[in-house]
């Protein structure tokens, strides 16, 4: 993987990777990949992982990173969530942009309403992010 995210970056291409596991999530960032959608089985070590992938980014390239938080009722949109995200949002000087779950039919999964995502943005402007 990483011969790919280092021949496309030659190019002046980023790498995308669809990460639906704690292991793919370390080794995409592990390898350099630009954007990693649907870590949402990631680890602490995959997080971790990410976080230093962003901080060597961010260091090299000075461009300020992008937190994109999907809101989900009840998985990930609580007040405890929010202030764990902003120590990270801050660590990497990063923008948090916050969105509501877009729902299908192929899941249960229902975005959180209108009241908790407010609360959820309040909560991590409240703790230092950008938000």
């Amino acid at each position: 993987m990483r011969v790919v995210c280092d021949t496309a970056h030659d190019l002046g291409v980023p790498v995308t990777a669809h990460c639906r596991n704690a292991a793919s999530v370390t080794a995409a960032a592990a390898a350099g990949v630009d954007l990693i959608l649907h870590a949402s089985f990631m680890d602490d070590a995959g997080l971790e992982a990410v976080i230093e992938a962003a901080e060597v980014y961010f260091s090299s390239k000075g461009r300020r990173l992008s937190i994109e938080w999907t809101l989900i009722d009840g998985a990930n949109d609580s007040d405890d969530q929010a202030r764990k995200l902003a120590v990270i949002a801050k660590r990497l000087s990063a923008h948090v942009n916050v969105i509501a779950l877009n729902p299908t039919p192929l899941t249960a999964d229902r975005p959180s309403d209108s009241d908790t995502i407010r609360s959820f943005v309040d909560t991590l402007i409240a703790h230092g992010a950008n938000a």
